[in-house]
């Protein structure tokens, strides 16, 4: 086998390690045991108990109360074929022995195949959350043989069929195909040795026997889309993890679950998918970017940065990467990275809200306050519900000390549905403590506390220019104790 060479087609994991290195060393382990001597390849996507023919599976389960000592599964295939033979009568015995393998009458041959690449295809092509194997059979002490008239798809297969006396072979050796390395796998014998579905099944009884294998795999999936858009969550996971069980290397269940999997919260979970999506394909420009937004959630904005980054590498003009990556920036204290990035998304999309409320905000935060307000303001415009810049504003306004511009944006972030309101209601409190209103500070204090006990902890951090958050508020003198009290943050 001749060694492959790591280009820039490079394959990743999540937490960027070389996965292309894994699939190589598994290929590697592969052509190795199979330089021992003169062997064929099969490859299973699980460890089932036996190595068997359809026909033997079928009269084990018909028999299985007298169990199949002394059963001559092959004098029921001679039968099989003998039958056959009265509606083929110009077809030698192998040919029709051929003709009901290919059209899937069970019979007593098991498929081999004299080319691993495409054992190890047949180990990654389903159940993806299972290991699968390659199995490696010497031809020396098994009854191998090629059928005389080979239709496309076992040509295009390479196969070899045994026929074994008892309907089960004891393998000379067995590789493990970890389940996590199936999808890279298939993405690389893709790319670097055209072994696919496309090349494997060449033929419309290949597409038609592809198809009859996968079709449960596709309505699963579109079950869970139907869940999925009724906010049904956990009825739309059991169908896409069926579908990803099915037919796993359709990297569109993968994304779709990993959607189900961040809407239920379950972000570390969310991120593996997208990981895996990103192993079979790194040029897939979205998965990066709805990565990045999961590792904004959970506080890993250094990782967020370099999925932003990414994303925008393969294509510039994702506005929303821009947006993720000025986010990520933000949060380290890269202000002006972030205003690099929000000008090119405003630039990208001039008609978009979210993208003059992230400028706006982040002009805010480098005390830029009245080209923020500007920003702010066209932000409302393009979008009167726009929840974050009426935060944003509201927080701009505090720190010019425009205190009852503060409330007013307060109340409006609360009437478009922000999703913070107890933070909301208790910076309004704040905001009438400043203008000396303590008896509706009071309530609105109280209100906010009652939403959340430990919402100031977020709050009196946020508004640390203004709230001193032990003793004083730094804009009056005399605020009534209670009133302190409430805005000390909780252990």
């Amino acid at each position: 086998m001749t060694a492959d060479t790591a280009s820039s087609d490079n394959m990743h994991d999540g937490s960027g390690s070389d996965v292309l290195t894994d699939v190589l060393d598994k290929i590697g382990e592969i052509a190795r045991a199979a330089s021992s001597g003169s062997l064929v390849f099969r490859g299973e996507p699980k460890w089932y108990p036996e190595i068997s023919s359809s026909l033997y599976r079928e009269y084990k389960t018909l028999l299985e109360p007298f169990e199949l000592d002394g059963f001559d599964i092959r004098s029921v295939q001679e039968e099989i074929i003998a039958d056959a033979a009265r509606h083929a009568s110009d077809l030698a015995r192998q040919d029709i022995l051929s003709q009901l393998q290919h059209y899937g009458h069970p019979t007593n041959l098991i498929d081999f195949t004299t080319d691993y690449l495409i054992a190890l295809f047949f180990a990654c092509a389903s159940e993806h959350t299972d290991d699968g194997r390659v199995i490696l059979l010497s031809t020396e002490t098994n009854f191998c043989f090629r059928m005389k008239s080979p239709a496309n798809r076992i040509k295009a297969q390479k196969s070899v069929f045994v026929d074994p006396p008892s309907g089960v072979v004891d393998p000379d050796h067995m590789i493990r195909i970890d389940a996590k390395l199936k999808l890279p796998i298939l993405k690389y014998l893709g790319s670097h040795h055209d072994v696919s579905t496309q090349t494997i099944y060449d033929d419309i009884h290949g597409f038609i026997k592809n198809a009859n294998v996968h079709r449960s795999a596709y309505a699963e999936f579109h079950i869970g889309g139907l869940y999925l858009n009724q906010g049904i969550l956990e009825e739309a996971l059991k169908h896409y993890n069926r579908s990803i069980e099915l037919n796993g290397y359709e990297t569109a269940s993968l994304v779709n679950r990993a959607a189900t999997f961040a809407r239920m919260g379950r972000n570390d979970e969310a991120i593996r998918d997208f990981s895996q999506v990103i192993a079979f394909d790194h040029r897939d420009a979205r998965a990066y970017r709805d990565r990045g937004y999961l590792y904004l959630d959970i506080g890993q904005s250094e990782l967020a940065e370099k999925d932003f980054s990414e994303a925008i590498r393969l294509d510039e003009r994702m506005e929303d990467a821009y947006m993720g990556r000025a986010r990520s920036r933000a949060n380290r204290g890269d202000f002006d990275g972030a205003l690099q990035d929000l000008n090119v998304a405003v630039d990208l999309n001039p008609k978009s809200s979210a993208t003059y409320s992230g400028r706006g905000a982040s002009l805010a935060a480098i005390g830029n306050y009245q080209p923020a307000l500007v920003d702010l303001g066209t932000a409302l415009e393009l979008d009167p519900n726009n929840a974050a810049a009426y935060m944003a504003r509201a927080l701009l306004n505090f720190n010019i000390g425009e205190y009852q511009g503060a409330l007013e944006d307060l109340a409006a972030y609360m009437a478009v549905g922000g999703d913070d309101p107890a933070a909301a209601q208790f910076s309004r409190g704040i905001a009438l403590i400043a203008l000396g209103k303590f008896e509706e500070a009071r309530g609105e204090l109280k209100a906010a506390l009652g939403q959340d006990p430990v919402v100031a902890n977020r709050v009196v951090n946020g508004l640390s220019d203004i709230v001193d958050g032990t003793e004083t508020l730094r804009l009056q003198d005399e605020v009534p104790s209670d009133l302190l009290e409430m805005l000390k943050p909780q252990e």
